[in-house]
């Protein structure tokens, strides 16, 4: 990855607008975790539009979400909210 090869200390993928486009965005930040492992660069999940999609782009293994208020408040048994 070049963010990685560039020395980023983060890199973000838009995790919604991947799973309109492409239709796996779990299976995108599974191997964009793999592809990190040994680095420094760490990957932010963005456009996050739901709780349950925030739990599972935590479960896939993403260290870091940035996701709006209103869906961290949408869920209060959310793991994000604990």
């Amino acid at each position: 990855m070049v963010a990685r090869e560039a020395g980023a200390k983060y890199v973000a993928t838009y995790v919604n607008r991947a799973e309109n486009k492409l239709g796996d965005s779990l299976g995108m930040l599974r191997d964009m975790l793999y592809s990190l492992q040994g680095s420094a660069t760490e990957l932010i999940a963005a456009s996050i539009k739901s709780a349950d999609e925030a739990r599972s782009v935590l479960l896939s293994g993403v260290p870091h979400l940035a996701v709006p208020y209103t869906v961290l408040i949408e869920d209060d048994e959310s793991p994000i909210v604990r």
